[in-house]
């Protein structure tokens, strides 16, 4: 696939000037003359057109018997293939329906990186960085700065002190996250004790998740339970348990894997949530492994977001969790692959290094630079600009014993703060807007007499559309049909673990990387073929 790149200017000039609702509404209701031309189309083929072409047709055929029994097999196809919805409706629209083809679930975040990450990335690419085999587990000075990173989660005066929670021993830097978990799951089920004779050590997942999580905690050989509880509340759908569903289902000494804010549809769990968690799981000896790979784009400033970092320190249970991190979504940088590991925990650091040892002799040591300035930043943010650059990189490299950005003059770095600054605030704005757009569509359409189910969406930049259906287990053929039908490919949540009952008619949407301009005619047709696709059975096709 071709992946579009969207230039930052572009996102700055759609935040200026939003979609408004008139234009949105005028861009469905055109999109929507299709769903009412196919309906005419298909209503008028029903069984006697059918029929009565297959008389015509074979009533001349005159011959050898099995000739004519082979020339009627052939006609019988061709009619059949005719009243295949497929065939039917891009025999009057062309194929794709004009061939517009987009697939609004690729998970790509389409916007170009700012220009701090580019080139932060670009400077360390050095000689010394491209040759060196030294660092299996990350270089010294990036695991410092991705520790700086967890230290100024919990507080950043402490991410500036000699006295730290993290520290490089702390960290491992990974190919990206979903390398990171994979490591971390294994090395977890190695230090976890042996279970009964005929058991199996046991782990549990919260679904609908990325696709990889399952696949990891299966081929680490865990007993894989599913604790998603989906409910509908006010047309919003939730899958994560209650705490007494996680303390009823998991047992002693296993393993639990979140994914905080939630990967597709944004939810998440409360600080007070996390504290009881917490506490269980030090009690009873069960290890967290917590990825926050969407933990910087919470959409709301005014509500507290959970800072589960901070929670394991105020709880003590630090040691029984296993924090992922990355820089693909909150930056769109997944090509440099910048992934970690962090935990206090000396046993699972352990395994986690042997792990590392391997798989590789080394890692990318080019991306120093841009952790060091990512964790440079982070504290700038929390300490809300008061203490200026220089102030702050003095003290870091006195507290931590190693060069920050070596050569990069104090003007540049405050110049890819402020332009790194004005990035995440105009991509969270362009992501909430997207979002809007999308909650209008599904309103527009809800007013016709459809039910659709929302996902929280607490965070971007996937949200997840299930459209009330007839309850028919076709998923499969659905899905083909719509990308044949609709010149849309979307991606039904199947592909997030669920089962069919659940997930055949919920599909995600990366509003991340759908242009906003596109979002009315994707849903507008996505919804159309739906309703056209329910009353299939009285069209004969």
């Amino acid at each position: 696939m071709t992946i579009e790149i969207t230039p930052f200017s572009a996102v700055l000039k759609s935040n200026t000037n939003p979609l408004n609702t008139t234009k949105v509404a005028s861009e469905f209701q055109k999109v929507r003359k299709y769903e009412k031309a196919i309906k005419k189309l298909l209503e008028g083929r029903d069984a006697a057109y059918f029929n009565d072409r297959f008389e015509t047709e074979t009533s001349s055929l005159v011959g050898d018997p099995n000739e004519v029994y082979l020339k009627t097999l052939a006609i019988r196809r061709k009619i059949e293939s005719e009243n295949y919805m497929v065939n039917t409706i891009n025999s009057v629209f062309e194929v794709n329906w004009g061939r517009f083809a987009r697939e609004p679930g690729s998970g790509v975040g389409n916007i170009e990186p700012s220009i701090s990450a580019i080139e932060s990335l670009k400077a360390g690419i050095t000689p010394a960085n491209i040759i060196s085999y030294n660092a299996p587990g990350g270089s010294p000075e990036g695991r410092c700065a991705i520790a700086t990173i967890y230290n100024t989660s919990i507080d950043p005066e402490m991410a500036l002190n000699t006295s730290k929670i993290f520290g490089p021993e702390n960290i491992a830097l990974t190919n990206g996250a979903t390398e990171a978990l994979s490591v971390a799951i294994n090395s977890i089920y190695k230090i976890l004790p042996e279970p009964k004779a005929g058991s199996m050590k046991k782990a549990s997942i919260i679904l609908p998740s990325y696709y990889t999580l399952p696949l990891s905690v299966k081929s680490a050989g865990f007993e894989v339970i599913d604790l998603s509880k989906p409910k509908d509340v006010d047309f919003v759908r939730s899958y994560f348990p209650s705490l007494q569903d996680i303390k009823d289902t998991l047992p002693k000494e296993s393993l639990l894997v979140l994914t905080l804010p939630n990967n597709p549809n944004g939810e998440d769990f409360s600080d007070n949530f996390l504290k009881g968690l917490f506490l269980w799981a030090k009690n009873n000896g069960v290890i967290i492994v917590i990825d926050q790979l969407f933990d910087s784009l919470y959409f709301s400033k005014n509500k507290s977001t959970p800072n589960p970092i901070k929670i394991g320190k105020e709880t003590g249970s630090l040691d029984n969790i296993v924090f992922i991190y990355g820089f693909a979504k909150s930056t769109n940088v997944a090509g440099t692959r910048t992934g970690s590991i962090a935990t206090t925990n000396s046993k699972i650091m352990k395994e986690i290094n042997r792990s590392l040892l391997e798989r590789r002799c080394t890692s990318n040591l080019t991306q120093t630079f841009f952790y060091q300035f990512e964790a440079l930043a982070k504290i700038i943010d929390q300490e809300q600009g008061v203490k200026s650059i220089k102030a702050i990189k003095q003290r870091l490299e006195k507290n931590t014993g190693f060069n920050w950005l070596k050569g990069i003059s104090l003007q540049t770095l405050d110049n890819w703060y402020i332009e790194r600054k004005k990035w995440n605030e105009e991509v969270i704005k362009y992501y909430r807007n997207n979002l809007t757009v999308i909650q209008f569509c599904l309103d527009y359409f809800e007013k016709r007499g459809r039910t659709i189910i929302r996902s929280p969406d607490e965070a971007g930049y996937n949200t997840l559309v299930t459209i009330k259906s007839l309850g028919q287990n076709n998923g499969f053929d659905k899905i083909a049909k719509t990308a044949l039908t609709t010149g849309i490919v979307p991606m039904n949540i199947q592909s997030f673990g669920l089962s069919n009952n659940i997930s055949e008619d919920t599909f995600r949407l990366t509003y991340g990387g759908i242009r906003q301009e596109e979002i009315p005619q994707i849903l507008a047709r996505l919804l159309a073929f739906n309703e056209v696709y329910e009353n299939r059975l009285g069209y004969l096709i």
